[in-house]
């Protein structure tokens, strides 16, 4: 289990071993909850894979870690895939990487929208993504794009999302409040955020 941040802690007793999806708009605080994933799991000793579509702002990075900055560069392993091909290799060569302890895609979808004709590469990475967290013991971050919908925000691929998740959470934004919301088969449970140079509180 890995503490991420005070609001999801409250909801769910942190990180545990699965897939977590998260999704939300622009800007809703996806790639930050990743980065201070990142930290608590570096602090333990255990290495990152962080697949992402677009290079990491270092100073955002030293921002949320601080003091700890130096021990999380040492852990993260980080891949760009530019095509959906390239993800699934990211995915599996991230098995080799050696103490691991946490998988982070961030966005896991993009490839999806943008090469739709490739959905069975979608499902083999999600597939690929929840057997490497069964037998490696270890927890996993998907975030996702959105587009609107009804005037709600909801991810493309989410049908296949929801299916291999083991949590699903929401990041809103409504003006000036943010919500963090863990989606359940009956209520969800919420907890308002910001963002600020420590990440989310």
């Amino acid at each position: 289990m890995l503490n991420v941040c005070k609001p999801f802690d409250e909801l769910t007793d942190g990180l545990k071993e699965g897939i977590t999806v998260i999704y939300g708009p622009q800007a809703s605080g996806k790639s930050t909850f990743c980065i201070m994933a990142a930290r608590s799991c570096a602090i333990e000793g255990k290495k990152i894979a962080y697949i992402t579509k677009e290079k990491i702002s270092f100073e955002r990075v030293r921002q949320i870690c601080g003091e700890d900055f130096d021990r999380v560069l040492k852990n993260l392993r980080l891949s760009f895939p530019k095509t959906i091909d390239g993800l699934e290799r990211a995915v599996k060569n991230s098995r080799k990487i050696s103490n691991l302890g946490l998988l982070i895609i961030d966005p896991v979808n993009e490839h999806y929208w943008i090469e739709e004709e490739r959905r069975d590469c979608f499902i083999r990475i999600l597939s690929s993504t929840n057997m490497m967290c069964k037998n490696l013991h270890i927890p996993a971050i998907l975030t996702a794009d959105t587009y609107e919908k009804k005037g709600k925000f909801e991810p493309f691929g989410f049908r296949y999302l929801k299916e291999i998740a083991k949590l699903t959470v929401e990041l809103r934004i409504a003006g000036k409040r943010r919500e963090i919301v863990i989606k359940g088969k009956e209520n969800d449970l919420k907890r308002e955020f910001i963002i600020c140079n420590g990440g989310l509180e």
